[in-house]
């Protein structure tokens, strides 16, 4: 029967297998192997540690299952993308480091203040967008001051022959105290802290609010990571702004990795992510495109329109009233084609009846009005007074989803146009009929979108993520800007 301890706020799996080796007078390694877990200590613990090892860990110290299993680092990636926030260029987490003897090698990253009044290593340490202590407010360190030795949840605790003295704030070299970073500006570290707390809070809730957007967890990820990416990434993707890092009380560079350290790079780009972020989405789109780059680049490649993607489009679109492209679809939309009319007529009620007996509008006129209007920038007032008042009628009964599906239809199976498969489509509308381009141009407008989502259509949804992929897989966004 082990001694047992109870592990903290926060702390790592691997920090508290480590304490509670020491409280049991052993190596870390040598208790797990006798525990019946001899891979535990490969690769990355915290993140790979499997069911059947946490099951041995639990039981021999008499834990919880659950709780030792919230001690895993996927514990807290679950609401921010889950594996998918751990691949890419930019991975969500920092790496672990195979060579931990080699100074200068980068370690673990960590708060020698809060290692001395804690003693453990925390989760949040390892997520690559937590580079400051929101406690002590001080820059996390990652290696030895006086003799380079990287920072080491294992080697710190354990010689070859007896275990040391729990001593995390120590390191496991020299002996030595981890001295604390060097203070960065003050601008820089608020702004640092800004994105630190906004992924943590997404981590927590699964949701988070970013000026007047609502994101989720995986979504919030997705955009620090992509934008982490184009300001660490390779020379290519790298983008300086020397006006922003001026505002943080930073030297001009001509490079980021410029900077000596890798813990320092790391804060950098961490703090010119929030300076961008300040002012939300359109902000942050405003600056991409000064800098030659569009809304997608802040999406890994390949994924879907995320729900913030609407959102954005519908601020963004409210704007500028006469600029209405989503996609690099034609808006020159002047009418339905008989054929096309034929699969909707039939799906749509009577039109009113005045007293002479003739029709008060055509209901053909209606459907092409609310199809032209996005796209060619009509009145709103002409619109509200005559054709806003039937469609509004033929959504509340269904109508409407029903003449519009009947036109997807008629893409799909009179132009031959694959809208499951944004890929195959982004190549055919190039050979399509303009009738078909042009109707589907007026599909995806944004602001016929925005009526939809108004009058709980049920096709707002599979539209909106059309749209939004196909504005992917063609590289092209059109988005007015936020001025």
């Amino acid at each position: 029967m082990l001694v047992t301890v109870k592990p903290l706020h926060d702390e790592l799996l691997s920090s508290w297998t480590c304490r509670l080796a020491i409280a049991n007078i052993v190596q870390p390694a040598r208790l797990t192997r006798a525990l019946g877990a001899p891979s535990f200590w490969r690769g990355d613990p915290d993140r790979d540690a499997s069911d059947e090892d946490l099951f041995r860990l639990a039981r021999a110290a008499e834990m919880d299952l659950a709780e030792l299993g919230a001690l895993r680092l996927s514990a807290l990636l679950s609401l921010l993308g889950g594996d998918a926030a751990t691949q890419g260029p930019v991975p969500l987490l920092v790496p672990p480091r195979a060579q931990y003897w080699r100074a200068g090698s980068a370690g673990h990253p960590a708060c020698p203040a809060c290692l001395r009044e804690q003693g453990v290593f925390r989760r949040t340490w390892r997520l690559v967008t937590t580079v400051a202590c929101d406690t002590h407010h001080v820059t996390l360190v990652e290696n030895c001051g006086r003799c380079g030795a990287p920072v080491c949840v294992t080697r710190a605790h354990a010689s070859r022959t007896f275990p040391r003295p729990w001593r995390p704030e120590a390191c496991w070299r020299c002996g030595d105290s981890l001295p604390a970073a060097p203070d960065p500006p003050v601008e820089t570290l608020a702004s640092a802290l800004a994105v630190q707390w906004l992924v943590a809070e997404a981590a927590t809730t699964g949701r988070v609010n970013l000026q007047g957007l609502t994101l989720s967890g995986a979504e919030l990820a997705g955009i620090v990571r992509t934008l982490l990416h184009q300001l660490l990434g390779p020379v290519g993707h790298l983008r300086i702004l020397d006006d922003e890092r001026a505002a943080l009380g930073l030297p001009s560079a001509s490079r980021l990795r410029s900077v000596s350290t890798r813990s320092a790079r790391r804060l950098e780009a961490v703090a010119l992510a929030g300076r961008l972020l300040r002012g939300g989405l359109p902000g942050l789109l405003e600056t991409f495109g000064a800098l030659g780059l569009t809304a997608m680049d802040l999406l890994p490649p390949g994924a879907p329109a995320p729900s913030w993607f609407a959102d954005l489009g519908y601020d963004q679109l409210g704007r500028q009233p006469r600029v209405r492209r989503l996609t690099f679809l034609p808006s020159d939309f002047e009418g339905l084609t008989d054929a096309q009319w034929a699969r909707a007529d039939p799906l749509l009620p009577p039109a009113p009846i005045k007293r002479g007996g003739q029709q008060r509008l055509s209901r053909r006129r209606v459907l092409d009005t609310f199809l032209a209007r996005p796209v060619l920038g009509s009145g709103r007032g002409t619109w509200l007074a005559t054709c806003h008042p039937h469609l509004h009628r033929w959504a509340e009964g269904g109508h409407l989803d029903q003449a519009l599906d009947a036109l997807l239809a008629g893409l799909r199976e009179d132009a031959g146009l694959n809208l499951d498969d944004t890929g195959v489509l982004a190549t055919q509308v190039a050979s399509a009929p303009t009738w078909a381009t042009s109707t589907l141009g007026a599909l995806l407008a944004p602001d016929l979108l925005a009526d939809l989502k108004r009058w709980d259509s049920a096709l707002h949804t599979p539209l909106w993520t059309l749209a939004g992929r196909l504005a992917l897989e063609t590289r092209q966004l059109h988005l007015p800007s936020s001025g």
